[in-house]
């Protein structure tokens, strides 16, 4: 499942991460599922004529409706399952931004069906709890808890020189050593202004929670390195745990991206044209999707209790 961010739609994100071409050169099938809430921007600008932009509730971020959005996600798994040959031991979820957010949500209550995530510029955000009242009112939203019955590997990828979804969270937009306001004029500080509001967790916050969801260590390793991207391994269990534990990579991109950007962009160089990229190196559609063949649910039933054995075989054709 490859899930759309704020203010998209399913064919946009089709379009924007190019994952057909991933699926057909490594036979899998991807499915774009799309938001029912019309999408609360907090702008005074229309959607373009006959385009239709969604979001999804994916608790703190961006819905201000408590739509039952995992019902739909565990709705369409049993879609696909009922009239596609597909393997139930090998069913992912990725998302950019909103969708990064709600694919953390689906990783948290679809831990029975799911066998890994890759949030994209989306972090862990259960609920909003900050005092003052939300910019865009998203808190009429349903509030939930992050507890899988399961480990799942996660993968996250974010933009160190992200301003819609920043590194440091809300609450760094100002304090962050990555100036992303650089030659600030009013909208600019319009928009930060509107960022602090949001309540959003930091990278750092959430990675820190699925480590210890996940039961591993906080000591990782690097195992992808170049000018503009690192990306670190947490996957030494911690005591105890050597059954019941499953990875957390963290991806850095540090990059201006394509223009147009402002820095929250999907990994990798763009094939056609430079919208929406990070236009970073190494890590792209061909390593998310190397990470997904990693794992599998280890025969795990749907709705069962038993542990993530950790890494699955390669997939093969």
């Amino acid at each position: 499942m490859n899930i759309h961010a704020l203010g998209a739609n399913a064919k946009g994100q089709q379009s924007l991460t190019g994952f057909d071409k991933t699926a057909s050169d490594n036979k899998f099938i991807v499915v774009y599922p799309e938001g029912f809430s019309k999408a609360k921007l907090g702008t005074p600008l229309p959607a373009p004529p006959g385009v239709p932009l969604y979001s999804f509730n994916a608790g703190g971020c961006c819905s201000d409706k408590p739509v039952d959005d995992i019902g739909f996600m565990r709705k369409l798994i049993e879609y696909m399952e009922d009239n596609y040959s597909i393997d139930s031991e090998r069913i992912y979820a990725m998302g950019m931004s909103n969708g990064g957010f709600m694919t953390n949500r689906v990783a948290c209550e679809m831990s029975d069906v799911i066998a890994a995530a890759a949030p994209v510029a989306g972090v862990l955000f259960e609920s909003y709890s900050l005092e003052t009242p939300h910019p865009l009112g998203w808190t009429k939203a349903d509030d939930f808890v992050c507890a899988p019955e399961n480990r799942i590997p996660i993968l996250h990828t974010h933009n160190r020189m992200d301003n819609i979804v920043p590194f440091a969270g809300s609450s760094g937009v100002f304090e962050d050593d990555v100036s992303l306001f650089d030659d600030i004029n009013l909208i600019d500080w319009w928009g930060a202004q509107t960022l602090k509001g949001m309540g959003f967790p930091s990278v750092r916050e959430s990675i820190e929670k699925w480590r210890k969801l996940n039961h591993v260590k906080d000591s990782g390793k690097v195992v992808t390195s170049n000018s503009n991207t690192v990306c670190t391994l947490y996957s030494e269990p911690v005591e105890g745990k050597d059954d019941d534990f499953a990875p957390v990579e963290l991806c850095v991109i540090h990059s201006e991206g394509a223009k147009g950007t402002v820095g929250h962009c999907w990994p990798g160089q763009a094939e056609q044209g430079a919208f929406g990229r990070c236009l970073n190196e190494d890590v792209d559609n061909s390593y998310i999707w190397q990470f997904f063949t990693k794992h599998k649910r280890n025969g795990r039933k749907a709705k069962g209790k038993a542990g993530f054995g950790g890494e699955g075989e390669e997939l093969k054709e």
